[in-house]
């Protein structure tokens, strides 16, 4: 253990950090807890009539049917949106062998809006448009 500046003791370096991890994850909790809603998951609704059309996978073509693929790897991640591939690629160059299971585009999902520079940069390689990845 080691003295924070206000002489509080935590684990050794947390002096030097500059503020209080236990008071940042209390505040965080504070905000998490303002936004959880009690109907949970019942706020959701089912997708149907005008929004229906979300539910159609605009890459595949109507009435395609395949086997399921089997495949051993050592790490599967799910989702290939640029946290995904960054976790498939820091896998795959420890040796791992790695597979993505990706339900639409590349670098599509959620991830793609907190990483905006690089979610554009992996979308324009895929696409072969390098002029555009030098601009993202």
């Amino acid at each position: 253990m080691a003295e924070t500046k206000d002489g509080k003791t935590g684990p050794a370096g947390v002096a030097d950090l500059g503020f209080d991890p236990a008071a940042l994850k209390a505040r965080y909790r504070a905000e998490r807890d303002k936004r959880l809603r009690d109907d949970a998951n019942e706020q959701y609704v089912e997708i149907k009539g005008k929004f229906a059309h979300y539910l159609e996978d605009p890459y595949v073509e109507p009435g395609f049917a395949r086997e399921p693929l089997s495949d051993e790897v050592d790490v599967v991640v799910i989702g290939g949106g640029v946290t995904g591939a960054g976790v498939a690629l820091d896998a795959a160059s420890r040796g791992y062998s790695t597979a993505i299971v990706e339900r639409g585009d590349w670098a599509i999902g959620t991830s793609s809006r907190s990483s905006k520079m690089v979610h554009g940069g992996l979308r324009y390689l895929k696409q072969g448009q390098f002029a555009l990845t030098r601009e993202s």
